[in-house]
């Protein structure tokens, strides 16, 4: 692996949000005191997406690192759209479904991303947590 490559994934272990190429690129720049243009950023991510060890977020036009890197897997996705927080799960019943739904319809699939958005356990609590006694006003 390239040290460009390895730098990638260190950022991405890193984050606990999706990033987009061109964050990455400014980030990896800081990080490196080099220039690392966005597309030196892009071919790296879609290698590291190739080789199944990062995951691209096609609503947020992001990537994270992959939960599951040593699995060949469909990528479900939950995105949570107050805090951007990413879970990612397998659900091989799900796949099966789907794939056996293409089928039926005559349509061979190369790749297969679900994404929900909705909000996550951490935001729905704080979302329905009453106020505290100092922030409430009578």
């Amino acid at each position: 692996m390239t040290p460009l490559r390895r730098e990638l994934l260190d950022m991405l272990e890193s984050q606990q949000k999706p990033l987009g190429a061109y964050n990455i690129a400014e980030r990896l720049s800081a990080r490196l005191k080099r220039r690392i243009a966005p597309a030196a950023a892009y071919r790296g991510l879609d290698f590291l997406v190739e080789m199944g060890l990062v995951a691209r977020l096609e609503c947020r036009n992001a990537f994270i690192l992959s939960a599951f890197p040593d699995c060949l897997h469909d990528c479900i996705f939950l995105v949570c759209k107050t805090c951007d927080r990413v879970e990612e799960i397998v659900d091989h019943d799900v796949a099966t479904l789907l794939e056996d739904d293409a089928k039926n319809a005559g349509f061979i699939t190369e790749r297969r991303v679900i994404e929900i958005l909705g909000q996550c356990k951490s935001c729905l609590t704080a979302e329905n947590d009453p106020p505290s006694a100092m922030n409430h006003r009578q």
